[in-house]
């Protein structure tokens, strides 16, 4: 994260504080930051500050770039936190989920040689987490 940067984290930091006083019973959702982009970098360190005050957040798996080998892990140690995994089906909704990334078709360019590789990979990934038959899951990460 570029220095100048810091100040969008506090305020970011300060503003998810100040709704987390409004909205007691919010979920909260961040990325992990696997990717390293600058944005969800941002998001997870602002999200961590509610970690700190016992508020409990959902970190997603980046993808696709939870998909490079040890990324996850390496992430995960990087962030110091100690996460639990937390584990929700999704097969239903998977080819929405589908839909939304074939929206994206510049990222789809970047990372996967084809929109059909794209949509094998999520298939795939989804299915790996817990390979069950025809059951497509999520996995969130919550602090402990």
């Amino acid at each position: 994260m570029h220095p100048g940067d810091l100040e969008i984290d506090q305020q970011l930091a300060q503003d998810l504080l100040t709704l987390q006083e409004r909205l007691p019973d919010a979920v909260w959702y961040a990325p992990l930051g696997i990717g390293r982009h600058v944005d969800h970098q941002i998001v997870c360190s602002a999200a961590d500050r509610l970690v700190q005050r016992g508020v409990k957040v959902n970190f997603y798996e980046d993808f696709p770039y939870v998909l490079k080998e040890n990324a996850l892990e390496a992430r995960k140690q990087e962030l110091g936190m100690s996460l639990e995994p937390a584990l929700v089906e999704m097969s239903e909704m998977l080819p929405l989920r589908i839909e939304g990334a074939s929206m994206y078709t510049s990222q789809t360019g970047a990372n996967f040689s084809s929109e059909e590789a794209m949509q094998t990979a999520m298939k795939n990934y989804t299915h790996s987490i817990r390979p069950v038959e025809t059951v497509h899951l999520e996995r969130y990460w919550t602090a402990r």
